[in-house]
This record gives structure tokens, C-alpha cells and sequence, in this order.
């Protein structure tokens, strides 16, 4: 199932920032750069179903992702050079990538596409386990959007070119 361009600007908004790989049919996309991500799991559900070793040992684990996972494509896996894809079979379908680590930490299964930046302290805090940590799960894009056919003010353009700006001189402190 293919999806079709969504419509995700309303018209009363100037600027969207967005971390999805959907295509967009009423914005114009100013790329910033990409989000890290990483699995996660719960020490519970590592205990009754083990802890995979390879991007291989995936495949027999219950995969949880949000609606980027949902139109069938392979979890896109990445070490150096390496790349690996893995089918995922998941039987819970979840809203978004927070919800995904929601239910792992409920012991449901591997959250493939936890972000590193609201995740890593939970990791910190034992409250879920890095899976396979020598594997990334491919990064997510992110775009600023601004509404097509209509000229951005210029403030709109100097919160643009200021997110711009922050984001090349140090993405990892704010994502």
C-alpha cells in the first residue's frame, strides 16, 4: 500500500516542523537535516522472549514503530557501511513513535524507531535496554514547512533561517 501526499499544513499555520518521510502536496520543504533513532525494550520483555543478537534474531521479536511502519516497508538497519533490512510483522499498529515506546516500556515488544533524544534517559534510567546498540535504525528527515502559495512574512523567514541556523551549528543538542 502506497500512501498518497497528505495535506498536513492548515491554513492558519506559517511553519510546521516535520520528522516524516511522508511525501507533502501542500508545502514547500526546507530540509534541515536528519533525527538519530534507536530500539528499545524493557527488561521484561527482553527476560521472556531473550534479547536478540543480529538484525536477523528481529524478525521472531514483536516490532513496534508508529504510522512510518505501517505501509509494509522493511526496518532499515544500519552499522558502518552495513546495511540490513528487516520484514516487520507487528500485530499492534501504534499512532507514533512515542507510543511505540510507550508500549515498550509496557513489555509489548522493540521499539525500532525510538528517537535518541527523548529516549536516551530512559536507557540512562534502566527503564528500557538499548537493543543491538551497534545497529541504528535509519535516521528520520527533517523538514521545515511552509505553506505553498503564500509568501512568508519576515518573521516567518527569521525563525526559518534561526532554526536553519541552530540546527547545522549543533543538531545534537537540540535533536
Amino acid at each position: 500500500m502506497t500512501l498518497g501526499p497528505v495535506h498536513i499544513i492548515p491554513p492558519e499555520c506559517d511553519i510546521r516542523i516535520n520528522h516524516d518521510l511522508y511525501p507533502c502536496s501542500n508545502a514547500v520543504i526546507r530540509k534541515l537535516g536528519e533525527m538519530r533513532r534507536m530500539m528499545v525494550a524493557s527488561a521484561g520483555y527482553l527476560a521472556k522472549h531473550g534479547a536478540p543478537k543480529t538484525p536477523e534474531d528481529l524478525e521472531f521479536h514483536e516490532l513496534l514503530g508508529g504510522n512510518d511502519l505501517v505501509n509494509g516497508a522493511p526496518l532499515v538497519l544500519l552499522k558502518n557501511n552495513e546495511r540490513v533490512l528487516v520484514p516487520i510483522h507487528s500485530k499492534l499498529r501504534l499512532k507514533d513513535h512515542t507510543a511505540a515506546r510507550t508500549a515498550a516500556l509496557s513489555d509489548a515488544g522493540i521499539s525500532v524507531h525510538a528517537f535518541r533524544y527523548d529516549t536516551l534517559d530512559l536507557v540512562r534510567r534502566k527503564q528500557l535496554i538499548h537493543v543491538l546498540p551497534e545497529w541504528e535504525p535509519e535516521p528520520s528527515p527533517v523538514s521545515l514547512l511552509l505553506p505553498v502559495g503564500r509568501k512568508p512574512t519576515s518573521a516567518v523567514e527569521a525563525l526559518c533561517d534561526f532554526i536553519s541556523e541552530k540546527w547545522r551549528s549543533n543538531p545534537e543538542l537540540i535533536f
